[in-house]
């Protein structure tokens, strides 16, 4: 409402003004003056206007008060103090039917008072407005304001702050704007409905300890964006349960609380894409059960200073509708100095690590954990894993693409159960380089992750290089058997090398047709010789004898090539009819999740 009509006369500049006497002239004033102003004074005594009805726009200007105005329970058309100076200030239950304005005040409360500026329970039909105010209660809270109920926007740009501020149980109609705000104590949104954006963009909230909660947002639900640009926190965030209508941007933020969570959303729900990008973080960033409509995007962010046995960030059983992207951004890569967790989450598109560093100095010795975790496509190509291993297990994509740095992670990769439809990329992960890759990500001989490999290169039209990795896979296995046999090592050894040479392990026919062609002809020019000589001394019947056990050998490889080839072709049709695929979300239009499938973990 405009604060503009005709008002009435005040006393001179800085005059003493007693507050009965302010109390007469408000209640005096006549009903053609909509506004009742006082300009440039000095209020002594308690100003009591408790249970006052008034059908006008209060207003002090450049005021001084010596006791903190008291209007509970008062039913105004507007209250407004602008530019004034005041020990605090009381107006629980007040039901204002305008605007309540506090604009470049002083609000210092003493150590007695329960805040210095008190709105519980209170209604304004108009906004609440504390732009470029000061409000102090360092032993308490500088603002009270639980439940109070504002048809329009809160607007506190600027808004400085020492001591705590209670907004538990707000409804608004409009925006929350503390944009630039600087509060020194913790900020309390339990409960609160924002029926418009919040925002809080180069914020600065915090009081010095780290480890101490400085946002409250619990059930917090928001009817449209969250904007928070550069903000900066120093303390713990804790939003279990918030929902937010629109997006949630973060860029640039910097949220500080070293071996804490910093930042937890537990079952948390944005209906748009949730954007912490460029960040700097210290404490684990928890999200688990959380719910995202569009991208979750923290390229270029840097965590570090996780708890003890914590991850850097937690996103375990998340639901993500676009992407999942954990990127370099402008030159920036992601870093996570104590792991990531994706376990059991569910990305409706493109889970993405490009450029980024993954270390673990602590248990679970986990650099990167995906298991049973399910995307539409896998783009695992981090720039360095410092540390740690990377776990597969059980997780599910159809379009895989890794970098061989992924392969050489130093503690291996656990890919038991891990299942791709294809492989994206044709340098890391084909034939020969592939199989080798494998062996050495594993800590042990395993079969089903060349089974799943070749299976994907056959998808992809790669026969031949399905062939290649399937023959590797059993010179592999050979290789892992001398190793435990030790003596009869050799002996095993030895077989592997005559399969391999004579028929490839069942899948190379061409030499064991070779190898059957160069042993026919043999056959024929020994008794071709013996045709034609057949009374003459000779070396007796050794070519026969060596011919026969050239027979035998080449018979026992062609038996086990089968045997393995046969073998095989049961495992993946085993494979193929026992798992259901990925299953993953079907992608809609909108990028929500819809008829998703839950992976247990086991």
């Amino acid at each position: 409402m405009p604060f503009e009509p005709g008002t009435a006369a005040g006393p001179a500049a800085r005059s003493e003004l007693a507050a009965g006497e302010v109390r007469c002239r408000v209640r005096s004033i006549g009903a053609d003056l909509p506004v009742v102003e006082i300009r440039d004074a000095h209020v002594t005594g308690a100003l009591d206007l408790r249970a006052c009805r008034l059908s006008r726009l209060l207003r002090f200007t450049r005021c001084r008060f010596d006791e903190p105005p008291d209007l509970r329970d008062a039913d105004l058309l507007g209250l407004a103090f602008e530019e004034c100076s005041l020990p605090g200030l009381r107006a629980g239950n007040a039901r204002v039917r305008g605007d309540i304005r506090l604009l470049g005040c002083e609000v210092t409360a003493g150590d007695a008072d329960d805040g210095a500026v008190d709105l519980t329970d209170a209604w304004a039909g108009g906004s609440l407005v504390l732009t470029g105010s000061r409000l102090q209660h360092p032993d308490g809270h500088a603002l009270r304001a639980d439940r109070l109920a504002v048809t329009g926007s809160v607007s506190a740009q600027r808004l400085d702050v020492v001591g705590e501020v209670g907004l538990g149980g707000l409804r608004t109609g409009g925006d929350l704007d503390a944009s630039g705000a600087r509060i020194g104590g913790t900020l309390s949104l339990t409960g609160a409905h924002v029926g418009g954006d919040l925002l809080l963009r180069r914020a600065r909230l915090g009081k010095g300890s780290p480890g101490e909660p400085i946002v409250e947002a619990c059930r917090l639900r928001v009817g449209g964006d969250v904007d928070a640009q550069r903000l900066a926190v120093l303390g713990q965030v804790r939003a279990t349960g918030v929902y937010v209508a629109g997006e949630v941007r973060l860029p640039g933020a910097i949220l500080v609380a070293p071996g804490h969570d910093v930042l937890s959303a537990a079952r948390g729900s944005v209906s748009g894409d949730l954007r912490l990008t460029c960040a700097r973080i210290a404490g684990t960033v928890r999200l688990p059960g959380f719910t995202a409509g569009g991208d979750v995007d923290l390229s270029g962010s840097r965590l570090t200073d996780a708890p003890y046995a914590h991850w850097s960030l937690d996103l375990r059983s998340a639901r993500v509708g676009g992407d999942l992207l954990l990127m370099a951004r402008d030159d920036r890569p992601f870093s996570a100095d104590s792991g990531v967790t994706i376990d059991g989450a569910a990305v409706s598109r493109r889970t993405d690590l490009t450029g980024a560093m993954l270390d673990v100095g602590t248990a679970p010795w986990v650099a990167f954990d995906a298991g049973g975790g399910t995307s539409a496509e896998f783009v695992l190509w981090p720039a360095e894993i410092r540390t740690g291993t990377v776990d597969l297990r059980r997780a599910r994509c159809r379009l895989l693409s890794a970098a061989p740095t992924l392969w050489h992670a130093t503690a291996g990769i656990g890919l038991l159960d891990f299942r791709y439809d294809m492989v994206s990329v044709p340098d890391t992960l084909r034939g020969d380089e592939g199989a080798d890759l494998l062996r050495r990500a594993m800590a042990f001989h395993q079969p089903g992750p060349y089974d799943q490999l070749a299976a994907a290169l056959r998808t992809s039209g790669e026969e031949t290089r399905a062939r290649t990795v399937l023959a590797r896979k059993h010179q592999y296995r050979y290789a892992a058997l001398a190793d435990d046999l030790l003596l009869f090592g050799f002996v095993v050894r030895l077989w592997s090398r005559l399969q391999r040479g004579l028929v490839g392990y069942g899948y190379r026919p061409g030499r064991a047709v070779a190898a059957l062609v160069v042993l026919l002809g043999a056959t024929a020019v020994v008794l071709a010789g013996a045709a034609q000589a057949p009374g003459r001394p000779g070396l007796g019947d050794w070519p026969g004898l060596v011919l026969g056990c050239a027979a035998v050998l080449l018979s026992a490889s062609v038996t086990a090539g089968v045997a393995h080839r046969l073998a095989d072709r049961r495992r993946a049709q085993a494979g193929r009819l026992g798992s259901p695929g990925p299953g993953l979300p079907p992608r809609t239009g909108s990028g929500t999740l819809e008829g998703e499938r839950v992976i247990e973990r086991s």
